[in-house]
């Protein structure tokens, strides 16, 4: 009789996971070089469309993101291409894609209630230690609900798919792996890219959102080095982008009406 396989110690799976990730073969100084460029490049494409809205008194949600999403892949894109990397160090390719896309989208679920759960706990926190009232937390977050309230419910699956997509492809794809490569760490490769995250959401969401994004951020990063790819990733991120937006255009005339009573 063959003996029983020994356990596979923490050390040995942690070691499995960073030889399957994706990060580039590159210097760290390269690394913190292309990490910058991004950023520099997303802050700037930001402000240059806010600006743009204001001056031209014409502010289309989809329209924004999909000229901020097109622009910054092509950016992203160019950077590795430029570096002469491949698909795979953006976390493109996959040896059991099917098995990976079902993985992202039994994740959907679980991810959302977790979230949710993140923004409850978050939200109880700000009553009992700040003594703010929900009323005030709603009355906060009404622009960034108001907003895409107002999205075409024809726009929310190719919005939340594109913006899946593309966010993935900057934050778990490009960002994960540099800065993986730069600390020499998943987990801090994994909590540095994931704060970037959520800071990125700070103009729109709140401060509320930035802890939201920075948390799905996290999970998102797990999936990513769990499965050396961004597919999982992508389909959980889109998938929970459309309950959220539906939700949204479900809940919004209740919240007008809860504000309009307290």
């Amino acid at each position: 009789m063959m003996p029983p396989a020994p356990e596979e110690s923490p050390d040995t799976l942690f070691h499995r996971l960073e030889n399957n990730f994706f990060h580039p073969p590159i210097r760290r100084s390269a690394a913190a070089l292309q990490i910058a460029a991004v950023l520099l490049g997303l802050v700037g494409l930001m402000v240059l469309l806010g600006l743009a809205a204001y001056l031209l008194h014409v502010d289309s949600i989809p329209l924004r993101v999909f000229i901020q999403g097109g622009t910054a892949i092509v950016l992203v894109f160019g950077i590795n291409h430029g570096a002469g990397l491949g698909w795979r160090h953006l976390g493109l390719t996959s040896r059991r894609i099917n098995l990976d896309l079902l993985i992202g989208a039994g994740s959907v679920i679980p991810s959302w209630l977790l979230n949710a759960g993140i923004s409850i706990i978050i939200t109880m926190m700000m009553i009992l230690i700040q003594h703010t009232s929900m009323q005030a937390i709603v009355e906060a977050r009404r622009p960034f609900l108001e907003t895409f309230a107002q999205v075409s419910s024809g726009y929310i699956v190719p919005l939340a798919l594109f913006v899946g997509v593309y966010e993935e492809i900057i934050f778990r794809g490009f960002l994960l792996g540099r800065c993986v490569t730069m600390t020499r760490s998943l987990i801090w490769g994994a909590i540095i890219t994931s704060v970037i995250f959520g800071a990125m959401h700070y103009s729109i969401q709140g401060w509320i959102g930035v802890f939201q994004t920075t948390f799905l951020g996290l999970l998102l990063s797990a999936l990513t080095i769990w499965r050396g790819n961004i597919w999982p990733a992508i389909v959980a991120h889109v998938g929970i982008d459309i309950i959220g937006l539906i939700l949204i255009q479900l809940l919004f005339p209740w919240m007008q009406q809860f504000l309009h009573q307290s």
